[in-house]
């Protein structure tokens, strides 16, 4: 398979975040192992929300997701906290919204408000994002204007996935603890309008860039789309739901989401749970959009469910970016993406009672938090 040079730049200089190295072209390989297999259209679609959802979960996985990414005292995440890098690495932020919402935690849900107040401290006059690469990482990883892009949709997905939650949320909404923190993400909200502006005008390099990368065009989709929710934005709405519709209509008929034209395990989760994020945070109304959300997703797990070995590791043989020796991010081999594919099925059995998925997420945490 031929590299893409729009998305890995074959120069001196690397390209900070967009960087993937395709394998040599794979054969799709969906041999069914020993797990029972996820039946693929057997379940209607639910007409549940992320809110709901989440109250099925208990304290002790609430915590543990949360803990994932916990936001410093000044509200940095992941690598913003050695100081800042980009709104990128925000990412992660919601679970600390959502444990604080869960036990109606004044004080936890402030700590992710101001995570995304953090974000914000560093937005430009014209809406979009700085990048500032540490002089630790190499000289050649310099960031390129996708990159700009990029890091702020893939901010954008969970900032506008935080918002619904909290807008959604009755105590949240009516509470004397929480009217100065209303205060706060009214202000954030006029930020995120600003910077909606910015990437809009944005749409074409994304296009340009991410259009072989179906998990970009999924955390593109629900940047726009979620934000654009949130703020009652049309425009940001429809940006989302094409960026989201040109993803879906590269979906293989075996269910899979192609990364650089092929198969890849780690980024099937990835997808996955972008668009359980976007299924479960769209408007109810928009009933077309959701339906194929659920078409895809659920082609989609039951490809995942092949690659999964009875013990619980997934299988990265014929992947086209993450194998060993494969794509690598800030100069760092990248490693299965567990956590997401793990609740990509924990997601499905709770919205449709299938047994089977819900042991193939025990077994994926089982197999990657033991020492093998």
């Amino acid at each position: 398979m031929p590299q893409n040079p729009l998305v890995c730049i074959l120069f001196a200089a690397t390209s900070l975040f967009s960087c993937a190295v395709a394998a040599s072209d794979p054969a799709p390989d969906t041999q069914a192992l020993s797990n029972p297999a996820i039946p693929v259209g057997v379940y209607s679609m639910p007409s549940t929300n992320e809110w709901s959802l989440l109250k099925s979960f208990n304290a002790t996985l609430i915590n543990r997701l949360a803990g994932l990414a916990v936001p410093d005292a000044q509200g940095a995440l992941q690598r913003n906290r050695a100081g800042y890098f980009s709104v990128r690495f925000q990412d992660g932020v919601t679970w600390t919204i959502v444990r604080g919402l869960y036990p109606r935690n004044a004080a936890v849900l402030e700590s992710g408000i101001k995570a995304l107040e953090y974000a914000f401290g560093h937005q430009n006059p014209d809406g979009s994002f700085p990048i500032v690469v540490p002089p630790t990482l190499p000289a050649n990883l310099i960031p390129y204007p996708q990159d700009y892009a990029d890091a702020t949709t893939f901010f954008f997905s969970e900032l506008g996935r935080s918002l619904i939650l909290l807008d959604g949320n009755a105590w949240f909404q009516t509470s004397a603890d929480t009217a100065d923190l209303r205060r706060r993400v009214g202000i954030i909200k006029e930020q995120a309008d600003r910077s909606i502006d910015w990437l809009l005008t944005q749409q074409d390099l994304l296009i340009d860039y991410d259009t072989p990368l179906s998990n970009h065009l999924y955390y593109d989709g629900a940047g726009f789309y979620l934000v654009g929710r949130a703020l009652n934005r049309q425009d940001a709405i429809d940006v989302g739901i094409a960026f989201t519709e040109l993803g879906l209509n590269a979906q293989w008929p075996n269910g899979v989401l192609p990364e650089l034209d092929g198969y890849d395990s780690s980024y099937q989760g990835v997808s996955l749970f972008r668009l359980f994020i976007l299924y479960l945070n769209a408007d109810p109304t928009d009933q077309a959009i959701r339906q194929r959300l659920w078409d895809a997703i659920s082609s989609g797990i039951a490809w995942e469910q092949t690659r999964v070995k009875p013990s619980g590791e997934i299988l990265s043989d014929g992947n086209s970016r993450v194998y060993p020796g494969g794509d690598k991010f800030l100069g760092v081999e990248k490693g299965i993406s567990y956590v997401n594919i793990a609740l990509s099925f924990y997601y499905y059995a709770v919205l449709t009672g299938d047994a089977g998925a819900k042991a193939v997420a025990d077994k994926i945490i089982a197999y990657y938090t033991t020492a093998h």
